[in-house]
């Protein structure tokens, strides 16, 4: 009997006839045709849809065994927070598509804050390693104090967006975009939540950061474009 769960590091999208595997630590999307994908679903212990190809038992073992050898599926128990992370809260409003209010001041020790982050999460980009990324998040999840009200919040992005085009263009880079401003809300105890999404066809992949319900960093129609497959 097959016993394989996904690795910390690896997340799945199904969708009616394919799917898409994150790799974070390569930081790389692979596209899975029809029998890739219901192959995957059986090793995880699940049933593929009845419109998927027919694979064998020894069809599943092998695409299994070099999943594996990949470190993209694991045989071992999951240690406690592997996946650790808040419900995937469906989105219903952005704070990108709310009327533009009144200049806000630049604010000298967010910006040295920001510049660090910004130094930090592109060097990890740069080297491939989402997956260290994705790991100190989980870190900070678990021991940030929340301390902040929503008007508190919502002030606090509105900051960050006052600094951040003195640091980095947050244009085409929506990944890094959302992994600075996501460690810069849970350091100021703001209860952020970090997103990845894909969608099949064409193929697309879009990170963005809530908070609750609230959109922080890109338009409302961004994100419903995208399944979530990554929330930290």
């Amino acid at each position: 009997m097959l016993n394989f769960r996904l690795a910390p590091t690896a997340f799945v999208h199904f969708a009616a006839d394919s799917a898409v595997l994150l790799d974070t630590r390569s930081n790389r999307y692979h596209g899975l045709e029809a029998d890739q994908a219901a192959a995957l679903q059986i090793a995880l212990g699940g049933s593929a849809a009845t419109h998927y190809p027919v694979v064998t038992e020894a069809d599943v073992a092998m695409f299994a065994a070099c999943l594996e050898a990949r470190g993209i599926l694991t045989t071992s128990a999951p240690s406690i927070g592997d996946r650790a992370g808040p419900p995937a809260i469906a989105p219903a409003h952005s704070l990108a598509d709310a009327p533009a209010k009144t200049a806000v001041p630049v604010n000298a020790r967010y910006a040295l804050q920001i510049l660090r982050l910004f130094l930090r999460s592109a060097f990890w980009l740069k080297r491939g390693r989402l997956d260290t990324a994705l790991a100190h998040l989980r870190q900070l999840h678990s021991t940030y104090t929340p301390t902040r009200s929503p008007d508190e919040s919502i002030d606090l992005v509105r900051s960050f967006n006052a600094i951040r085009p003195y640091i980095y263009s947050s244009k085409d880079q929506c990944l890094l975009d959302s992994l600075i401003l996501t460690q810069f809300l849970l350091n100021q105890g703001v209860s952020a939540t970090f997103f990845i999404g894909v969608r099949i066809l064409p193929f697309a992949a879009h990170s963005w950061v809530q908070l609750s319900d609230c959109v922080l960093n890109c338009s409302l129609y961004c994100t419903q474009r995208s399944h979530a497959i990554v929330v930290i």
